[in-house]
């Protein structure tokens, strides 16, 4: 049984208004914290249900989990320990770094949190789209922060939302963060509706996704002096040499080990089914976890069959892409049991790839072979 790593948003509240964001809450929903009762469920009830010889990983999430304030988090962590049973327990935070003063750092590092966020590229291709609520680019800002962060030794990482207008930015995302020293990952920007896909101005083609990472790939692949991971590549090599499932992307169905938490308590599939009513499986607060679990919506969920896809049935890369985003597939066809919209682009991303490494293990025989 694998143990679930829940998605908790401390709030639903956001400092920021990201152009892209597919949880805005320009809508008139009011903003929410979460309530000493729902994080006191939300902690026992994941530690009651993991299994302790393994560990557990809350991942704090938003809206912008640090408006909680760090009482919050002090609160979690003591729920934590009082319901630990001898479990390794780890915090993700994923945060916009816009608000990081110095009492959040000292509280981040001396409980060894872990801490993501977002950079879109340099400050003009980020600064477009990331925002606050008065209109300013927030880049100058994350950057420090994210340096401060780093500095303080703390494990970190970062997101870059793939989109049409940094689709020609690849060799200024990889040297920023090679020079940075930070691990990041691509996330093809993600909607909320197939509507959204066909007319907004950040879509891009499945084919213009695969050719940019394949780009990327090159400039991290060929970089002999690299010291960063960047994670898509590394679980993609991962799963092609190991046959290590670790994207949950690439996974055929996340259900086994992610759920995400409302700040009310509503629990839904993953982050991407949030706001979306008919996909609630429960309620942390009301709802054991297992009733949770054993709801129709995420058994559905679970019996993704991606061999019974008809395209994906002899695709020759159906053991790394297991047919994708299970979401991203719905929003297109609203069938769970579709491939991911972005199939040609991982197709060419995955080919791409295999190229590369047999290249590789070829030059390394020749040259093993010539010694």
């Amino acid at each position: 049984m694998q143990n679930i790593s829940p998605i908790v948003k401390s709030t639903n509240d956001c400092n920021l208004r990201c152009s892209y964001c597919y949880v805005s809450d320009d809508n008139g929903n009011p903003r929410f914290f979460m309530p000493d009762g729902v994080l006191s469920s939300t902690v026992s009830k994941i530690l009651d249900y993991n299994n302790p010889s393994q560990p557990t990983e809350f991942i704090w999430h938003g809206g912008e989990p640090l408006l909680a304030g760090t009482d919050f988090f002090n609160g979690a962590l003591s729920y934590q320990e009082q319901y630990s049973r001898g479990h390794d327990i780890e915090n993700s935070i994923q945060t916009n770094l816009t608000i990081l003063d110095e009492k959040i750092l000292s509280f981040l590092s001396r409980n060894n949190f872990r801490v993501g966020t977002s950079i879109d590229g340099l400050a003009q291709t980020h600064d477009a789209n990331r925002k606050t609520k008065a209109g300013r680019g927030t880049f100058d800002t994350v950057y420090t922060n994210l340096k401060r962060v780093k500095d303080a030794g703390l494990k970190v990482g970062a997101i870059v939302t793939l989109n049409r207008q940094n689709l020609g930015e690849m060799q200024n995302i990889y040297s920023l963060f090679r020079d940075l020293g930070v691990n990041f990952r691509i996330n093809p920007v993600f909607y909320a509706t197939r509507e959204e896909r066909y007319t907004s101005d950040f879509s891009m083609t499945p084919r213009e996704y695969g050719l940019a990472m394949n780009e990327l790939f090159d400039l991290w692949f060929f970089d002999k002096d690299h010291k960063i991971e960047i994670d898509t590549f590394v679980n993609i090599l991962d799963n092609l040499l190991h046959k290590n499932l670790g994207d949950c992307h690439y996974s055929g169905s996340c259900q086994s080990g992610i759920l995400l938490i409302d700040p009310n308590g509503d629990v839904y599939p993953c982050d991407k089914f949030d706001k979306k009513p008919e996909f609630v499986m429960g309620n942390i607060a009301t709802d054991t976890l297992k009733r949770i679990l054993d709801s129709p919506i995420r058994k559905s969920l679970m019996s993704r069959n991606v061999g019974e896809i008809d395209d994906c049935k002899s695709c020759e890369q159906l053991d790394l892409c297991n047919g994708g985003c299970m979401y991203d597939g719905f929003v297109e066809t609203e069938d769970f049991n579709a491939k991911s919209y972005f199939c040609e682009g991982d197709f060419l991303m995955f080919d791409h790839i295999k190229k590369r490494v047999s290249e590789q293990l070829e030059r390394a025989r020749i040259k093993k072979s010539n010694d």
